[in-house]
């Protein structure tokens, strides 16, 4: 809001990105896009404001528990999503044709084109796909272990180089860097972060029960402060996240 276009690009996780009744759902990207649209439900802190969710009942209405709640408007960005990406468009092309429709002033970029899956490896229930253990287990089963399928795969994308070499400034901003509880306490989180049980944003998260962000952000390099400022040549380069100590 305070920037001007052009001023800012967002690259965006996509390591939650699931299909959801053959549809490819990609839950950060929209959340992002949706509040730089400000159309997002401030409420939730997921979907679209004022959204109804007739197709959710009717799924309900037909055997179905509805565990991952769709929106009907939200919905329309899935199904559009879903079928110009088996037209042959990148997931890059798709989220800018999206977030241009919706008015949105800045760039917004998936973080490769190729599709990562968060794989959690629990103890009692084998392996789950992230959301299907965040949203609808509700963290329950014990985590011992992650699994990023597909990313021997995935490569950087040009956008997103360009924009990293352009960049004055670059902000990380892992939203929940706790979210995965190990189940052998002694050990670290994931992606190096810090040992579990230390600080845990999970209560917080349970207000906002249908969609997660990035499930995996380790602690920041040069154990920073929340917020501080180190030099990367001639960039600043300032992390955040208020949900671990480094």
């Amino acid at each position: 809001q305070v920037l001007p276009p052009g001023q800012l690009t967002v690259v965006v996780n996509t390591a939650d990105d699931f299909h959801h009744y053959g549809l490819r759902v990609c839950p950060d990207l929209d959340t992002v896009m949706y509040n730089l649209a400000g159309l997002a439900d401030p409420q939730r802190g997921w979907g679209l404001r004022d959204d109804s969710a007739n197709m959710l009942a009717a799924l309900q209405r037909l055997g179905e528990d509805g565990w991952f709640q769709l929106g009907d408007q939200d919905l329309a960005t899935h199904v559009l999503r879903t079928h110009w990406l088996a037209g042959g468009m990148r997931l890059t092309e798709v989220t800018a044709r999206l977030a241009a429709a919706l008015g949105v002033k800045h760039a917004l970029l998936p973080m490769c084109d190729e599709p990562v899956a968060t794989m959690v490896q629990t103890r009692g229930e084998g392996e789950l796909d992230f959301q299907t253990w965040f949203v609808r287990r509700r963290w329950r089963p014990a985590v011992r272990s992650l699994r990023l399928a597909g990313i021997a795969r995935a490569r950087m994308t040009a956008e997103v180089s360009d924009a990293l070499a352009r960049a004055a400034l670059i902000l990380l901003a892992p939203s929940k860097p706790l979210a995965f509880h190990p189940a052998d306490s002694g050990r670290t989180g994931p992606a190096g972060g810090p040992a579990p049980g230390r600080r845990s944003c999970r209560s917080r998260h349970a207000r906002h029960p249908r969609r997660g962000a990035e499930g995996s952000g380790g602690p920041p390099d040069g154990r920073l402060r929340p917020g501080a400022i180190r030099r990367d040549g001639g960039r600043a380069v300032w992390r955040y996240s208020g949900c671990f100590r480094v």
